[in-house]
């Protein structure tokens, strides 16, 4: 946690003022998990969304850092239980340009998430160390506004320990609007 808190203060506070064309985003994902293996089992899950906020700005000629909170939610299949991922992350990204109001990306994630597994009599939760990759388009509509197209995989260190321990991973497919200021 102390490596996040750091990677976040470094992001912000320290690079705040070299940022360059800053920006707000909202995001939302349909998000499909693999099987979640706990212990020796594995159990089915069913999709869900993820939704989040960002906020960064270019810090480099093609190169842009934001700060980023998403939710994600779950259920399991044939179970009476979910599983909610709150992660934080500090993200880099590199930008390129395809066409007049089209640009690319690829990006990388590092940060927290929160684990919860829970049902109607039992919650457990961990925060570990989380990371994600993205790759997606934007599209400039005007005055600084993008709307933007993505996939992120985002995973998880293991939660919990021995029988009682979460593999936490997503595949999510989305996209959002990004504002500049």
């Amino acid at each position: 946690m102390r490596i996040l808190i750091a990677a976040l203060v470094l992001a912000f506070g320290v690079s705040a003022p070299a940022f360059a064309n800053g920006y707000v985003e909202g995001t939302a994902a349909y998000s499909q998990s693999d099987d979640l293996d706990s212990g020796n089992s594995s159990f089915a899950m069913e999709s869900g969304y993820l939704i989040g906020l960002a906020i960064g700005g270019t810090l480099a000629n093609q190169v842009s850092l934001e700060g980023e909170v998403t939710y994600s939610d779950r259920d399991f299949e044939n179970y009476d239980a979910n599983l909610v991922a709150i992660a934080l992350m500090a993200n880099l990204y590199y930008n390129f340009q395809v066409a007049n109001a089209v640009s690319g990306y690829f990006g990388l994630g590092l940060g927290g998430v929160q684990v919860e597994v829970e049902n109607s009599s039992f919650s457990d939760s961990e925060v570990v160390f989380g990371y994600q990759f993205m790759a997606g388009m934007m599209y400039g509509l005007a005055n600084g506004v993008w709307l933007f197209g993505e996939y992120r995989y985002q995973a998880a260190q293991e939660a919990g320990d021995g029988s009682n321990s979460i593999e936490y991973n997503s595949h999510n497919i989305g996209g959002g609007i990004r504002a500049g200021f």
